[in-house]
C-alpha cells in the first residue's frame, strides 16, 4: 500500500552560496520551478539507468541494482552507488550505521522483562542470545573506516555483509539477529510479510531530490504525492516501503528551485546526524514491529524514546515547530491540529522546550509549564491538566487543557494560530515524557512498569489494529479508559498528568 510521509528541513537563513552546475539548472523550469522530468532524468543518468525501458523499471528495481544494501536486524540500510566516494559522505554513512544498530539495541533493552530477558529472547542453536549478538553486530560496524566506504565498488558486490567482509562469528552474531527480528523480534509475534524495513540513506540534497521526484516518473499515479514545489525543503519521503531521508538540510537562500543547496545537519549539533538516523530508524524498527498495530503517535514518542536512550539526547528537527514558509499535511496526529498544510511564520529555534535537548525526557520543562498553567488557568476542574504555552517571539501566553492523546483529544480544541509553534513543541515533549512514564514510572516499581509496558507492547503488535492500544493499555494499567473528556485519575493519560503535577 502507497503512502507518502512529508517532512520539512529546519530552514536556516540565507548564505551565499556556488553557483549551480549546468545539470542541475537544467531540472528548474523557467521561473525557478523545479521541472520534475528533468531531475528525474537527471536521477536515472547518475545511475546508468538513462537507457533503460521505463516500462520495465519499478522504484524498487532502482534501489536494487544501484544502491549498496546491508540488514541491520529489522532494517535493510541502502546507500546510493555513487555516492560513497567523498570522505564526509562516507562518515555519516557510517554514522548512520552504528546508530541504526544503537537504537535496536535499546529497544531489546525496551521490551526485557524484570530479569532482563524477553521472552523472545533465547538464543538458535548453539548461539548467543540476541542481546549478545546485535553488540557483536555494532562492534563489527563501529570497526568499519571511510576508506573502506569509499573503495567500494557497485559493480562488483551491492551486499556490504560480503564487502565488509565480517569474520565468521561476526557473520553469524548477524544472521542470527537478522533471523530473530524476521521471525518476531523482541516482541515474539510473527506478522505475514515481516520483511525488513528499508531505509535509504541519502548523503546530499540533490541526489534526495531527485530520487524522490524519479518515484512520480516512474509511477505516475505518484506525481499527486511527490511532484509539489516544496519538494526542495524536504528532509524525509516514502514511497511504498522505503524510508528516504536526507542527511543535509536544505538551505534556503532565496534561489527558488535550487534543489541541491544544502547545510550539515551537524553544524550546530555534533551528533545531529547520528540523532535524525536513529529516529528515523527506529520508526523503521517499529513498523517493522508492529506494522499497522500502533498508533503513529505512539510510536513517533517512543521512537524518541530510544534514541535518547541510544544516544543520551534526541534534538532532531524531525518534529515539533518545523515552521518555515509552509507545512506539508500533518502526518502524526496532533490534537485539534488542522489536517491540511498552511502559511506559518519563522520557527524559535532556541525553543524552551529544546534546552536540555530530551537529556532529561522533557519531565522537568513539562512540570514547569504544568506549574505555570495551573497559575494561569481560570477551569478549576482542570488545574492539574493544563499547560501554558507561548506565542511567537513571548508574544501573550495561553493554556492548553488536557485530554492531549488517545481518541478523548480529538475534541481538544486548539490554541489560536500564534501560539501553535510552542504547541507542537509542548507535543513533542508530551509524546516522549508520556511513553517514558508508561515504560518507567506507571507503577509503584519501575520493574512492574517494564514488565507491563513489555505486556502492552506484545498485546498490541498481536492484535493487529492501532484501534486496539488504548484499551490494552488502560486494562494492563487497571484503569477505566485510556482518557476521557475529564481526563481522570481512573485514566491512563490522567494518572500521567498527576505524576507530573507531583
Amino acid at each position: 500500500m502507497f503512502f507518502a510521509a512529508l517532512v520539512l528541513s529546519l530552514q536556516f537563513p540565507f548564505q551565499p552560496s556556488l553557483a549551480p552546475d549546468p545539470a542541475l539548472a537544467s531540472a528548474v523550469a523557467d521561473g525557478g520551478k523545479l521541472d520534475f522530468a528533468a531531475m528525474s532524468k537527471s536521477a536515472l543518468a547518475a545511475y546508468g539507468l538513462e537507457k533503460a525501458k521505463l516500462s520495465d523499471l519499478g522504484f524498487a528495481d532502482v534501489i536494487r541494482k544501484r544502491f549498496f544494501r546491508v540488514q541491520l536486524g529489522a532494517v535493510t540500510l541502502h546507500l546510493p552507488g555513487k555516492e560513497n566516494e567523498n570522505t564526509d559522505d562516507a562518515k555519516d554513512f557510517l554514522r548512520c550505521a552504528s546508530a541504526l544498530v544503537k537504537v535496536q539495541r535499546e529497544w531489546l533493552r525496551w521490551t526485557a522483562n524484570d530479569k532482563g530477558e524477553g521472552g523472545a529472547r533465547s538464543g538458535g542453536a548453539g548461539g548467543e542470545s540476541p542481546d549478545k549478538d546485535i553488540e557483536t553486530v555494532l562492534k563489527w560496524v563501529e570497526s568499519w573506516s571511510p576508506n573502506e566506504i569509499q573503495r567500494l565498488d557497485i559493480a562488483k558486490e551491492a551486499d556490504l555483509a560480503k564487502a565488509l567482509a565480517p569474520n565468521a562469528a561476526q557473520l553469524e552474531a548477524l544472521k542470527r539477529t537478522n533471523d530473530f527480528f524476521a521471525t518476531g523480534g523482541p516482541l515474539g509475534v510473527r506478522r505475514a510479510g515481516q520483511a525488513p524495513a528499508p531505509l535509504v540513506v541519502m548523503p546530499n540534497r540533490k541526489g534526495f531530490c531527485e530520487l524522490i521526484a524519479l518515484a512520480g516518473y516512474l509511477d505516475s499515479d505518484l506525481q499527486q504525492y511527490f511532484w509539489l514545489d516544496n519538494l526542495d525543503l524536504w528532509t524525509e519521503g516514502k514511497v511504498d516501503d522505503f524510508r528516504i531521508i536526507s542527511l543535509k538540510f536544505a538551505e534556503t537562500n532565496g534561489k527558488q528551485g535550487d534543489y541541491s543547496d544544502q547545510i550539515r545537519m551537524d553544524e550546530k549539533d555534533k551528533t545531529a546526524v547520528e540523532q535524525y538516523a536513529a529516529e528515523r530508524g527506529a520508526l523503521a524498527v517499529l513498523n517493522q514491529a508492529f506494522g499497522d498495530s500502533f498508533p503513529d503517535v505512539m510510536a513517533s514518542g517512543l521512537a524518541m524514546n530510544l534514541v535518547i536512550g541510544a544516544l543520551g539526547m534526541d534534538n532532531t528537527r524531525s518534529e515539533g515547530d518545523l515552521r518555515g514558509k509552509s507545512v506539508p499535511p500533518i502526518e502524526i496526529f496532533v490534537p485539534g491540529g488542522a489536517s491540511e498544510g498552511g502559511t506559518l511564520p519563522a520557527p524559535n529555534l532556541e525553543s524552551k522546550w529544546r534546552e536540555k535537548k530530551g537529556t532529561d525526557y522533557f519531565i522537568p520543562v513539562l512540570k514547569q509549564n504544568m506549574k505555570s498553567g495551573r497559575e494561569k488557568s481560570r477551569n478549576p476542574k482542570k488545574k492539574n491538566l493544563c499547560v501554558l504555552i507561548r506565542g511567537d517571539d513571548n508574544k501573550g501566553s495561553h493554556v492548553v487543557e488536557a485530554p492531549f492523546l488517545g481518541v478523548a483529544a480529538k475534541a481538544t480544541k486548539p490554541p489560536p494560530q500564534i501560539f501553535m509553534g510552542d504547541y507542537l513543541e509542548f507535543f513533542r515533549s508530551y509524546k516522549v515524557g508520556f511513553m517514558h512514564w508508561l515504560a518507567n514510572e506507571s507503577m509503584p516499581q519501575p520493574e512492574e512498569a517494564r514488565k507491563r509496558f513489555a505486556r502492552i507492547m506484545a498485546a498490541s503488535a498481536k492484535a493487529g489494529s492501532a484501534d486496539q492500544f488504548e484499551a490494552i493499555c488502560a486494562k494492563e494499567l487497571g484503569k477505566k479508559s485510556f482518557s476521557s473528556a475529564e481526563v481522570g485519575e481512573d485514566t491512563v493519560e490522567g494518572a500521567f498528568l498527576r505524576w507530573l503535577a507531583k
